[in-house]
């Protein structure tokens, strides 16, 4: 199936005056006439390889597997197919991948992994891991273009423990030493303690033009996070010349008084809930009104594992900001990140990272 036949198939099923077998019956003569118009996912992969062994982007060809063109290294030797590193790496269904991403991105509303799985024929747990390589490859995509005024704020999310109880889900680790920070199972009193004491902390940047984006923090018991933390976050944002707007939150304020040629501008919470505040352009309500979206958008998932958590921020940013974009500028951008695998397969150490930042 294909995303023609998809449209067809939801068009359909809208029309009156017909029976339900008549439908049918439609259906099967137009997706028979598309059958042979399916989009070939081949045509969005570069050759732009980087060796996984050894890092080396010089390749001489070496025949081709299952349809896709296959290469060899001049460095190490080692053969590798044009799908290395990126999403379709290792799927069995490769041809499903563009209409995978359709369904991802069609709906103001996330459909659920079943129902892309209805649609697509293809099983639930194969439709909850296509959607997280999908969404990791989104991580790097179309970054935030800063304006003149730029909102910064800390926002939390709650400490999730959905899921099967595992090594991925929970952490417990010695403060004194970081280092030693190894996955493992939790007793079900440990864990409830855990979820309520902590929560996910990410920064959000608002552009004031309509654009956001988040930058995660850590995992932290409740309460403020540390400026060396927001520092290391934002070390790839150039805030010269811009003016940056916050609340007064010590964390924030610390690590702005050492970021050169900027203006910063902060306000109290309480202020302009009293409606006194003497510059009224001075506030945040972009970011609050960003996360209040989140929020709702994101009740559909009833709950999802922490370890996800910037996937879905990502996920919702392009819903709102990139919604308008072709499926084939989408389907382009999901397999350009040759990092995007990578940091799918190593989400476990991700994670831990994240936890002991």
């Amino acid at each position: 199936m294909n995303i023609k036949k998809l449209k067809i198939n939801d068009k359909i099923n809208k029309i009156g005056g017909l029976k339900d077998y008549q439908k049918d019956i439609l259906n099967e003569l137009l997706n028979t006439l598309l059958d042979n118009n399916s989009v070939d996912v081949k045509g969005f992969l570069k050759n732009d390889l980087v060796c996984r062994k050894c890092g080396s982007k010089h390749f001489v060809k070496n025949g081709s597997s299952k349809g896709f063109k296959r290469y060899k290294c001049k460095s190490c030797g080692s053969t590798q197919s044009i799908d290395a590193n990126t999403p379709l790496y290792n799927l069995k269904l490769k041809g499903k991948w563009v209409d995978f991403v359709y369904l991802m991105l069609s709906e103001q509303k996330p459909l659920s992994c079943n129902a892309i799985a209805d649609k697509i024929y293809i099983n639930y747990k194969t439709a909850h891991t296509w959607r997280h390589k999908f969404l990791t490859a989104l991580n790097k995509v179309n970054p935030i273009r800063l304006g003149k005024e730029v909102e910064l704020d800390e926002v939390d999310f709650d400490y999730c423990v959905k899921g099967r109880i595992g090594k991925e889900k929970y952490s417990k680790y010695n403060h004194k030493d970081k280092s030693a920070c190894i996955p493992t199972k939790l007793r079900e009193d440990e864990i409830y303690k855990m979820s309520v004491k902590h929560n996910s902390y990410f920064v959000c940047i608002h552009n004031r033009h309509g654009d956001f984006d988040f930058e995660p923090l850590k995992i932290h018991k409740k309460g403020n996070v540390s400026n060396k933390l927001i520092e290391k976050a934002m070390k790839d944002y150039d805030f010269t010349g811009k003016t940056i707007i916050t609340d007064k939150g010590t964390s924030i304020g610390k690590y702005l008084r050492g970021v050169k040629m900027i203006v910063h501008r902060d306000f109290k919470s309480s202020d302009i809930k009293k409606g006194i505040m003497a510059d009224r352009n001075i506030h945040n309500n972009n970011i609050n009104n960003v996360i209040s979206m989140f929020r709702e958008w994101s009740r559909s998932f009833r709950g999802y594992s922490t370890k996800y958590q910037w996937n879905y921020l990502k996920w919702f940013r392009f819903n709102r900001l990139f919604s308008g974009l072709s499926i084939d500028t989408m389907t382009k951008y999901s397999l350009e990140d040759k990092g995007s695998y990578e940091r799918y397969s190593d989400i476990l150490k991700y994670y831990k990272d994240y936890m002991v930042a």
